[in-house]
């Protein structure tokens, strides 16, 4: 079944002072059909619409009246599976098994799940300063991944495995338990992520601090901080409770653990 889509009507104005009179008909700017029935539609922050039917997510051009790119693999979505990426003007849309991040005026995918085998995208971040993506999610088996993305060709720059790997003693009963478990429950947490500088980027975990190389994705440093994952505070009474890193990764600070990675 194919519907029309009626957009960008054009209205004949008339003065208030004649409500007596027949307003002049509607006339449709342009018109455009899509292929299934038709669930939702909404303009983007970008400018672009996203219009959902059965058969396809379609881009329309607005401007020109003309579909600019439509994706069959995401038919039918309900509209909260399609929201906007934090802190850009991309969207992502997701539904079980498949996550994309998208341009949503040219359609462009910077990033599709299926590439990684990931099973949950877990943190997405748009990090304005070098122009790229940070995605972490967890597979099905194995180890969780963090990857960046160049946000102006959606060429993947790195992929790493080691960002949830135990750096300090595996301890034994009790203590390696909970460290396990602090493990699992980081990897499955949403990453707090910091540009700091072109060549770093410091994430917060439950495990505590980790520097990674911008270019490669290696760890450069990690430090463990005795205190809430909700933040770095400085205490009152304990003035040093803050950490401060050297431009070259060394860690320092009189409350946290820092040592640089040898990798």
């Amino acid at each position: 079944m194919t519907l029309p889509l009626l957009l960008a009507l054009l209205q004949a104005t008339r003065p208030t002072s004649a409500p007596a009179q027949t307003p002049a008909g509607s006339v449709a700017a342009w018109t455009l059909h899509f292929p299934g029935d038709l669930r939702w539609q909404q303009i983007t922050p970008a400018g672009a619409l996203l219009v959902s039917s059965d058969a396809a997510l379609s881009g329309v051009d607005v401007e020109r009246g003309q579909i600019a790119w439509q994706k069959p693999e995401l038919g039918g979505l309900p509209v909260d599976s399609v929201r906007m990426v934090e802190g850009s003007l991309l969207m992502e849309a997701a539904k079980p098994g498949l996550s994309l991040i998208f341009d949503p005026v040219t359609g462009t995918v910077l990033f599709d799940s299926r590439r990684l085998n990931l099973t949950r995208v877990v943190t997405r971040r748009v990090l304005p300063q070098t122009g790229t993506l940070l995605v972490h999610g967890q597979r099905a088996s194995g180890p969780p991944v963090v990857a960046l993305y160049d946000l102006a060709t959606g060429n993947q720059r790195w992929v790493s495995e080691s960002l949830f790997q135990q750096t300090e003693p595996k301890r034994g009963g009790l203590g390696g338990l909970m460290q396990g478990l602090v493990r699992m429950a980081s990897a499955a947490t949403t990453l707090e992520v910091l540009q700091a500088g072109p060549e770093v980027i410091v994430v917060h975990t439950l495990m505590g601090l980790r520097a990674l190389d911008a270019k490669t994705g290696a760890i450069r440093w990690t430090a463990t901080l005795p205190m809430a994952r909700s933040g770095v505070r400085e205490s009152s009474s304990s003035p040093n409770h803050r950490l401060r890193t050297k431009p070259l990764g060394t860690c320092v600070s009189s409350t946290a653990s820092c040592k640089p990675d040898s990798a």
